[in-house]
């Protein structure tokens, strides 16, 4: 089974960050669209590990920031907010196979 992230990015006022960039990236992507998803590596998860710490790099005009937080066996949905930087990753687990909404 292959395992994924999808990067979900919003803002509620304005738009200040304009790129990212995951470790396996080969550089910074400028941020365009809504959504991206990516196949993540699958030595991440080597020695039947069910997680696995991921970092991300968040870019703005002047400075760069880098994000550390789990991603899991399987499918990962990450939500990004570009109004500024924030130094707080939450993390949600939902279990179960009914669709969700987060508002």
């Amino acid at each position: 089974m292959k395992s994924s992230i999808e990067l979900n990015f919003y803002y509620l006022y304005s738009k200040n960050i304009t790129k990212f960039k995951l470790p396996f990236m080969e550089a910074e992507e400028k941020i365009e669209l809504q959504e991206y998803k990516f196949d993540l590596p699958e030595d991440l998860f080597k020695y039947n590990k069910e997680k696995s710490v991921l970092s991300f790099k968040l870019y703005n005009e002047y400075e760069e920031n880098k994000f550390l937080f789990f991603v899991y066996k399987g499918e990962n949905h990450a939500y990004v907010q570009l109004d500024s930087f924030y130094r707080t990753v939450f993390e949600l687990i939902i279990q179960s196979n009914s669709k969700h909404e987060i508002t």
